[in-house]
């Protein structure tokens, strides 16, 4: 028998070699999909998202034509808006929030999420959700309609920001993107994050912490949109048009747009451009038809505005309107993508007129209506402007005939009213005028009437006198300070009695009658200088004051009006720390402030705990290598100030305190060379500080001066005044409110004085005293001084007879 052998070599097959490149060639074939596949699923659905947000904007847009208002966010995850109904619904209906998830059921549609699955988030101006006009554009000019809107003061705004920039917007839908590279816990990034009314502006770029996409629209869009006549209030063309502007003439859909009817002549079919408002934003689509798609349009003529500019794909025009009211041209060129060998591209240009118009409108923020009643000269009025401008607002004052009214810038659009002299009682005619300080031709006023009682025609500052005083002490009461515990309940602390440091009760009525009690107690039994007082928490104080050398602060509780005074802890500071002032930082932190050794300046941070029981010191830092002599006031968040002597020259330094006790120094600044003691400061708004200080030939001077939110020091002073041209010791000021300011001071004789004066907004002082008083005619001595409220003032100070201790209640008319 033969075996059979099989013809190996007759046989077809792979080698190993071929099986190896096969092999290769597989994997990178799959090595560039896997590479590539996911940066395209990715883009597919950002061209998704963006879709379905054009979708969601075609929705709400037809929702708003139809109803005359925009639906109020979904809050609780059922697809209706959560509307709460007004007394007149909807004219003053509102929304449980104005950020939240789109309201798809109410829209019509069947979700509201992205292609991630995610929740649309929807976020609307708070005016938007009410129906103005039975339609939005019924009432002519429709941008009086929508201008109804972005003026309301007091209204949800909602805005879009690049962190300088912020621009109010009608509605906005986001979508929160592939991932939450924020790391803020949600698919939203950024500003997007927070569900607040701000939001990042759509044109943000992608980066490794921001991948959202936003749609905002502006009120001026929906003016182009709904009341131009271009748009109408329904877009035939919804999803036709990619975001590069591409419009697909292949679905049938599509096929009566514009760019898809063809023809041999490229045309521009927009004719008219929507007005704007003076300052504001704009945005409007022009509209091309004829020639081949896509189109790609230049904007020619910018009219002037800094920023205008013209989307090459889409065509819409955006800018800010940068310019005075009045008419300007704008200029557009459009070019389609015919082939050279067919004669193209094409090309067609047209010049539009742009109308910029001006809005403003003055109201009164502080007293709604066209009549004021004037009952006090403390009284005062706040006004703005709104709308639309270019520059700060100027103002003008027509009184109709009243006297002593003046009006203060407060702000780029602010005003206060308010007194500056006598006026007679009776009813007179204001007229409160504004304008742009950019644009003569941008301007408006205000006409309102006011009644001047006979209180409120007296002059501001003006003092009535003295209500009450008592002899609270009938020993020795050295540098007293006084603190307001609550209701006509007050505790004094004086250095007395052989030295040592006292409390005392006094009960001061709403109407400045000082009662008689009689009660004190021992807070320090050894010996006592320049007690200060502050309250801690309820019924527990801080007091700081030298004893034995050294700077101490003690914690007391103080019961039953002042009847019961409890020790409870008290820490050492340094020695030869001198003429301490207490002051809260925030939360459990306090600063001390003193002249520390070599006549430097020294602070201390401090915690102490609500109860009293336990103080710690944080920290120690050193203000000044001058003297120290020192008064410490807020200025702003963590920010304070020292007002100090040294060398007889005047200082002023800012030191930042943070949560953690650290301390920075800010600035310091000289602001009166050669002739300053005993500094004392008061804020009087707006970043304007008060000085008084005994200057030259001991003479009582007042001084402005600017702090700003950073700390920076404006010098030299804004305005200075002379109150006292003899001798003015130990001055202390205290703002009286409605631009006056008190002081209390040592004066001729060493009696004791009592005097007004005013200083408006920007800091400048009035050109005299307003009035003054000589409450003590014997021997007042280191006069403290807090303001009661109701123009009532208590002085506390040294008084004749041995040193006694006096108080004094004051009022001003």
């Amino acid at each position: 028998m033969v075996a059979y052998k099989p013809h190996l070599a007759d046989r077809s097959g792979f080698t190993l070699i071929e099986m190896a490149v096969v092999l290769v060639v597989v994997g990178i074939i799959i090595s560039i999909v896997a590479s590539v596949l996911p940066s395209l699923i990715s883009t597919s659905r950002i061209r998704q998202a963006r879709a379905e947000l054009e979708k969601v904007d075609l929705a709400l847009i037809g929702y708003l034509t139809a109803n005359g208002r925009l639906p109020c966010p979904d809050s609780n995850g059922d697809g209706q808006e959560d509307r709460i109904a007004g007394s007149a619904p909807p004219t003053d209906d509102s929304c449980a929030a104005y950020a939240g998830r789109l309201p798809y059921a109410t829209l019509g549609l069947s979700s509201a999420l992205d292609p991630w699955q995610e929740p649309i988030r929807y976020a609307v101006y708070e005016d938007m959700v009410r129906t103005r006009h039975d339609t939005l554009c019924a009432a002519p000019p429709c941008t009086l309609c929508l201008n109804d809107f972005i003026n309301n003061p007091v209204a949800e705004h909602l805005s879009t920001s690049d962190g300088t920039h912020q621009n109010n917007q009608a509605y906005l839908i986001v979508s929160g993107g592939a991932k939450n590279l924020s790391g803020s816990g949600g698919f939203f990034d950024g500003r997007n994050a927070d569900g607040d009314l701000v939001f990042e502006t759509p044109n943000r770029t992608i980066d490794a912490t921001y991948d959202d996409i936003v749609r905002a629209v502006s009120f001026t869009y929906l003016v182009g949109r709904l009341c131009s006549g271009n748009m109408g209030g329904n877009n035939p063309w919804a999803g036709c048009v990619d975001e590069f502007g591409v419009v697909d003439c292949d679905r049938p859909e599509c096929a009566g747009h514009p760019a898809c009817l063809g023809g041999e002549d490229l045309r521009i079919i927009t004719t008219v451009l929507p007005g704007g408002r003076v300052g504001g934003s704009y945005a409007t689509d022009l509209t091309a038809t004829g020639g081949n798609t896509p189109y790609e349009w230049q904007l020619t003529n910018g009219g002037g505005f800094f920023d205008m500019a013209i989307d090459p794909y889409t065509g819409m025009v955006s800018g800010t309107l940068d310019q005075c009211p009045g008419t300007y041209s704008i200029a557009a060129l459009v070019q389609d993508t015919t082939a050279a060998e067919d004669d193209g591209p094409q090309t067609d240009s047209r010049t539009f007129s742009l109308e910029v118009s001006a809005d403003l409108s003055v109201r009164c923020t502080s007293t709604p209506g066209s009549a004021i009643t004037w009952a006090s000269p403390a009284q005062q009025e706040h006004f703005r402007a709104d709308g639309g401008r270019l520059g700060p607002v100027a103002w003008n004052l027509d009184t109709g005939g009243a006297a002593g009214f003046a009006v203060y810038p407060t702000g780029d659009d602010t005003c206060l009213l308010r007194k500056t002299g006598t006026t007679a009682p009776g009813v007179y005619t204001f007229t409160l005028a504004a304008r742009d300080s950019a644009c003569n031709n941008n301007n408006a006023a205000l006409i309102f009437q006011v009644t001047v009682t006979a209180e409120g025609g007296a002059t501001p500052g003006a003092i009535a006198g003295v209500v009450d005083r008592l002899r609270f002490s009938t020993f020795q009461s050295f540098t007293p300070d006084i603190v307001h515990m609550s209701g006509a309940d007050y505790a004094i602390i004086t250095r007395g009695w052989f030295n040592q440091g006292y409390v005392h009760a006094v009960d001061i009525a709403a109407n400045g009658d000082i009662g008689t009690r009689d009660h004190f107690a021992v807070f320090e039994s050894a010996a006592t200088e320049t007690p200060r007082i502050i309250r801690v928490d309820g019924d527990v104080y801080a007091i700081a004051y030298v004893s034995g050398g050294r700077a101490r602060v003690r914690t007391v509780r103080i019961t039953n009006g002042g009847q019961s005074v409890t020790q409870l802890s008290s820490l050492n500071l340094d020695n030869n720390w001198s003429q301490p002032v207490i002051r809260q930082v925030g939360g459990n932190l306090f600063a001390v402030a003193c002249n520390g050794p070599g006549d430097n300046g020294r602070l201390a941070v401090l915690e102490i705990s609500p109860d009293g029981q336990s103080i710690t010191r944080r920290t120690a830092f050193s203000f000044s290598n001058t003297r120290g002599v020192v008064d410490l006031t807020h200025v702003t968040d963590n920010i304070f100030a020292l007002a100090h002597h040294g060398n007889q020259d005047g200082y002023l330094t800012t030191i930042a305190i943070d949560e953690n006790a650290d301390v920075t120094l800010l600035d310091q600044q000289r602001f009166v060379q050669g002739g300053c003691n005993q500094p004392r400061i008061a804020a009087a708004g707006s970043g304007v500080f008060v000085l008084t200080y005994q200057g030259q030939n001991a003479q009582g001077v007042a001084a402005t001066v600017t702090i700003a939110a950073d700390g920076a020091i404006t010098v030299p002073p804004l305005d200075t005044l002379v109150f006292e041209t003899q001798q003015a010791a130990d001055p202390v000021v205290v703002n009286a409110g409605g631009g006056v300011f008190a002081v209390a001071y040592t004066g001729p004789g060493n009696q004791g004085w009592f005097k007004t004066f005013l200083v408006d907004p920007s800091g400048a002082i009035g050109d005299e005293v307003l009035d003054s008083l000589v409450f003590e005619t014997a021997v007042c001595r280191e006069p403290a001084m807090i303001a009661m409220g109701n123009n009532l003032f208590v002085v506390v100070y040294r008084g004749p007879n041995n040193d006694r201790g006096e108080i004094v209640t004051i009022a001003l008319q």
